[in-house]
């Protein structure tokens, strides 16, 4: 495994979390209203974990080189390629494949 990957993966994972964390807040800034914080931890540390357990999924993913679009004919390289964008998707294919498990199970 590259190391590249493994930091290209957890900043996926922060990104995500951050940017699901200013969604929120933001809802509370445009009323002017303090954001629960506490609650919020509360209410979605379960995501966090879902996240950051998809990470080393992506991270095999990539080791065993299933790339999204691969060549059969190239050489793996150490190095990131445009391929591996999957990556930076650690908390996006969370939400992904939890959203994909609560339609299958309608």
């Amino acid at each position: 495994m590259d190391i590249l990957n493994f930091y290209v993966t957890i900043l996926g994972w922060l990104a995500y979390n951050v940017i699901m964390f200013s969604i929120e807040k933001d809802k509370y800034d445009s009323t002017h209203t303090t954001f629960p914080f506490r609650q919020y931890i509360g209410e979605y540390w379960d995501n966090w974990l879902a996240s950051l357990i998809m990470a080393p999924v992506l991270l095999w993913l990539g080791y065993k080189q299933l790339d999204i679009i691969s060549d059969p004919l190239s050489e793996h390289a150490s190095t990131i390629r445009w391929t591996d964008l999957y990556y930076l998707a650690s908390g996006f294919a969370t939400e992904f494949v939890i959203n994909l498990i609560k339609r299958i199970k309608k």
